[in-house]
């Protein structure tokens, strides 16, 4: 360019200028790419005419090159757009791609979440027809529970300790008759339906189960409209949390006023039974007590004994089946008191003599001769047992031999163990029928009953006495050779036998009551001739009252030491006759001892009378000694005024 200035006029340097401003101003088209060079040709022939060859070369040379960077531009930029092109081609499809994987994503979400909706419309619709199911079985099954409870007359409860909310089940409220009542209130409510007398009970033993976690379980009085009164058996136990504290309690409430009424019932029948079967048995014993205190011959005193023995006997028995279900259930009391089981058992020997001759059978009686010494014991159970083995030998034995005997079987210093045993020659027992022998009510087959008759019993009971003295009793036997029964007891030695020998401990030689001003309130005029028999022996004054109405004028009108009150008795009885004395209000009259005459020999009913006002119980049939011993306590002056 600077030669060409050098070389050119003005005007022609001035073209140049414009040609290569265009040229570099169009130099990235290829087409004025080859018009500058046209031009540049034309320019160049005119610089050779000015300039000498080298520098047209020279020109020429730099033109060359220019040409050269500019095709190598022009390519770039063709390879530039090419490749702009391609890469608008590529994305226009990666984004047509994009666009189709996009729409065939929103499509399977779609789907898929269709698909979804309606699983889970599905499982939804599933699921509310199993919970209205559920809601269904479980509406049905309270409603089973709630007639289940109706029947049984068993409502549930709970109780929240921290908040003091009560809960009841529907039975709960129809059974303390409070259906309408809103839980508002309703522990006051409940409060006010429950005995006075037993609420303290029940409240008590609530605390109880707080306090130590043990269950409750008590029978308690409601009382209702017209003081009807409903028995209600009441279980509670507590209710825990995860940590164990107790913060609250749930149970449940029975009605069972039918069962007790029935209990109720069964008990006054017994009574009533006890009493009309005890009262003439008493008198036997009675009489058979005042002939032993007469002068008798041995043969005579033999017979008297034997006489009450019989008459203890027949009492022990009639004591037994009246309460059997005291046997049964392990309440029974037994005696420790000193006899000579060689009289015991003979006693028992000679009960049986008359039947076996009429019968024309054997009755033996082998005892052990080492036993020479007093034992303690019940032995008026033994003798029931060994009565009831003895009289079921014999009734199953038409020909041959009964025998009783009894063995030392083993010995220590302070005790003994007897074997016992009745041997018959019967009818026997079979393999099959020996597995229910000793069941209640149970005898080997119909025809045994038919043929012998019998209650079925006399096993059970025997065996009950056994066992709950800590012995055994067991049974060998085949058809048609007969039986062996036996049975072992313990018991403790007491002493050298005397020469005469004892079944009881002997009354005390001298029985004074002299001095003493009795009332007898008793209807029975077997039992009065023992009573005032007895008295005037002792000593002591007495007037009779033939019902309880009679004793009550008597008491109120007479000073009296003591009042010995039978129970049952005509117009009013002896419960409410003591508690009409229990009224006076004169103090000395109305705290004067009275004692129940009483056929139920049971502790429960000797406490009772003991909670009703009475002092003492005597229960028939009684001992001399015995009633001696509690009239000894009130002799002397009559009772202070306070």
């Amino acid at each position: 360019m600077a030669l060409a200035k050098q070389a050119t006029s003005p005007e022609l340097e001035r073209d140049i200028e414009l040609l290569f401003a265009e040229l570099h101003e169009k130099k990235g088209a290829f087409k004025a790419a080859n018009q500058h060079l046209r031009l540049a040709s034309a320019i160049n022939d005119s610089l050779v005419k000015i300039a000498d060859i080298e520098k047209t070369a020279e020109i020429r040379a730099l033109f060359d090159l220019e040409n050269i960077e500019l095709k190598s531009k022009h390519q770039e930029q063709v390879l530039a757009l090419q490749r702009a092109k391609i890469d608008s081609q590529r994305n226009y499809y990666i984004m047509i791609v994009i666009i189709l994987i996009l729409v065939s994503s929103l499509f399977l979400v779609g789907v898929f979440l269709f698909n979804s909706s309606r699983k889970s419309n599905i499982r939804l619709r599933r699921e509310i027809v199993e919970r209205k199911k559920a809601e269904a079985q479980i509406l049905q099954s309270q409603v089973l529970f709630e007639e289940a409870q109706a029947i049984a007359r068993v409502g549930s409860w709970e109780f929240n300790l921290l908040n003091s909310e009560l809960h009841w089940s529907k039975e709960t409220y129809r059974i303390f008759e409070l259906e309408h009542h809103s839980t508002d209130g309703l522990y006051e409510a409940w409060r006010q339906k429950c005995h006075p007398e037993d609420f303290i009970l029940l409240e008590n033993a609530i605390q109880n189960t707080i306090k130590t976690g043990e269950p409750f379980h008590i029978e308690h009085r409601a009382v209702f409209h017209d003081a009807v009164i409903k028995y209600i058996a009441c279980i509670g136990e507590v209710v825990k949390n995860a940590e164990g504290q107790v913060i609250g309690l749930k149970g449940t409430d029975q009605d069972i006023t039918p069962q007790k009424q029935a209990e109720i019932a069964k008990s006054e029948f017994m009574a009533s039974m006890s009493h009309e079967i005890r009262t003439p048995i008493n008198g036997v014993i009675g009489i058979a007590n005042l002939l032993i205190e007469e002068q008798l011959s041995p043969t005579q005193r033999e017979y008297v004994e034997t006489l009450k023995f019989s008459a203890q006997h027949l009492s022990s028995i009639v004591s037994d089946i009246l309460d059997f279900s005291k046997i049964e259930s392990g309440k029974l009391v037994f005696e420790s008191i000193p006899f000579d089981l060689h009289k015991v058992t003979s006693n028992v020997f000679r009960l049986f003599e008359t039947t076996t001759k009429e019968k024309s059978i054997v009755l033996a009686f082998v005892p052990d001769p080492r036993i020479d010494y007093l034992l303690s014991g019940d032995y008026v159970r033994l003798s029931q047992i060994l009565s009831n083995l003895l009289s079921n030998a014999i009734k199953f034995t038409e020909k041959g031999s009964v025998e009783l005997a009894y063995t030392l079987r083993e010995e220590t210093q302070n005790s003994i163990q007897v074997n016992f045993t009745i041997k018959d020659t019967g009818i026997g027992i079979s393999a099959q029928q020996l597995k229910q022998i000793f069941e209640n009510f149970s005898q080997a087959d119909i025809s045994t009953t038919r043929k012998y008759g019998g209650t079925g019993l006399g096993l059970s009971i025997s065996k009950n006495l056994v066992e709950q003295q800590g012995g055994t009793i067991a049974v060998k036997s085949s058809v048609g050779q007969g039986s062996v029964f036996s049975v072992d007891l313990r018991y403790d030695k007491h002493e050298s036998l005397p020469p005469a020998g004892l079944a009881e401990i002997a009354p005390p030689a001298q029985m004074n009551l002299q001095g003493m001003h009795l009332l007898i309130a008793e209807d029975n005029n077997i039992n009065i001739l023992v009573l005032t028999t007895m008295l005037r022996k002792w000593g002591a004054e007495y007037v009779v009252a033939k019902d309880g109405q009679e004793a009550v004028d008597f008491a109120r009108t007479n000073d009296f030491d003591a009042i010995i009150m039978d129970i049952q008795m005509p117009n009013v009885d002896g419960l409410e006759a003591a508690h009409t004395i229990r009224q006076f209000t004169d103090n000395r009259k109305r705290n004067i001892p009275i004692i129940a005459f009483t056929a139920e020999a049971t502790p429960e009913s000797h406490q009772k009378y003991l909670s009703s006002g009475f002092n003492e119980s005597l229960t028939k049939p009684f001992k001399p000694e015995h009633l001696f011993s509690i009239l000894k306590k009130y002799q002397g002056p009559n009772l202070p005024e306070s």
